[in-house]
């Protein structure tokens, strides 16, 4: 027997989940379609947000956008799921010059960075922080715990029976201008959210999917941090002394299996600032999908316009996700137009 929804959603990582929850939200009726597997990219992440970020030290695309109301956001999302998931921290960079730490007390009073530049350090954050010309301390930074939100929302899925945990196959979809049939459910729509598995898709065969094999260590110091380190890799502390470190970019061994080479890259990135002991507890990787233009992609199929993608967060889901799924909605719903440097059809 046929049952019906409004929407059929493919992934429940970060973009699928907060599609759904978006969708919820406008009381409309679900069905999340996810393979559970637990080596996605959005389970392993890090959850680091951060408005400053790269070599260069630059504001990130669109961050007055993204991080005016971050954290609200997600602890409105704390309060609905009801879980703990989301770690508000100061964030510290190293200066690498007496001429970066000049140009950057320069911009602590410019009205475009006074929302994220905390403090400037003229001395190192910590004890064990090599930082001999000092640093900058951010604010509206922190990490997402990844698995307890996924896992918390999965939850909140199960008990409004809106998700269904198996391997969507394309072959069993049925489209017509109208409606979405897969095997026993009709919809109204389709959204596709599956991340790196959309390259082994048959509906969006265009899209320019990128798989970048990042890496990432768990880690026991000899000493406990306060604040997230970031300056060539990231040092995010956990708990007691526990911290995750990384990360690594790989574009050309795409498998699950972690390497020394990655830990060797990390280890010495890490020990350009870092003093202290290590000791490695757990490796970890994910397969972020990114795009040519490092833009997410939304928007509709060029021949029908009932089937939808949300992808390519990249490395920065947690802070751009609940924007786009957002953004994504008020176009299905609402007809809202998709900016041009989000909107799939820049690649169709």
């Amino acid at each position: 027997m046929s049952s019906f929804v409004e929407y059929i959603i493919v992934g429940q990582g970060l973009a699928g989940t907060h599609v759904a929850l978006e969708l919820l939200r406008r009381r409309k009726s679900i069905l999340i379609i996810d393979n559970n597997n637990p080596a996605s990219a959005s389970r392993v992440a890090s959850g680091l947000y951060n408005p400053i970020t790269g070599k260069r030290l630059v504001k990130t695309w669109m961050a007055d956008v993204f991080f005016k109301d971050i954290e609200t956001f997600y602890q409105r999302l704390e309060n609905q799921l009801n879980a703990s998931f989301l770690n508000p921290l100061p964030l510290y960079i190293p200066f690498l010059s007496i001429k970066e730490q000049n140009d950057w007390e320069s911009k602590l009073h410019e009205e475009s960075y006074i929302p994220y530049i905390d403090k400037i350090l003229f001395t190192s954050s910590h004890e064990q922080i090599h930082s001999p010309f000092g640093g900058m301390m951010l604010k509206k930074t922190g990490f997402l715990d990844t698995k307890t939100f996924l896992n918390s929302a999965k939850k909140y899925f199960q008990e409004h029976k809106s998700i269904r945990e198996e391997v969507f196959e394309d072959y069993f979809l049925k489209i017509t201008k109208k409606k979405i049939n897969y095997k026993d459910v009709t919809a109204e729509y389709l959204i596709l959210c599956r991340g790196e598995q959309e390259l082994e898709g048959t509906i969006f065969p265009k899209i320019p999917i990128i798989p970048v094999k990042g890496e990432l260590l768990t880690t026991k110091l000899n000493c406990h941090f306060h604040t997230i380190v970031n300056r060539g890799c990231f040092l995010i502390p956990q708990k007691e002394n526990i911290c995750k470190i990384g990360t690594t970019y790989e574009w050309e061994n795409r498998t699950h299996t972690p390497t020394l080479q990655a830990q060797k890259t990390i280890l010495q990135n890490l020990a350009k600032f870092y003093k202290g002991t290590i000791e490695i507890i757990d490796h970890t990787v994910g397969i972020r999908p990114t795009v040519p233009d490092r833009r997410p992609i939304l928007g509709n199929h060029i021949h029908y316009k009932n089937m939808y993608i949300l992808n390519g967060l990249g490395t920065k889901g947690v802070s751009i996700a609940p924007y786009c799924a957002h953004v994504l909605i008020d176009n299905i719903i609402l007809n809202i137009p998709i900016p041009n440097e989000l909107n799939v059809q820049r690649y169709v």
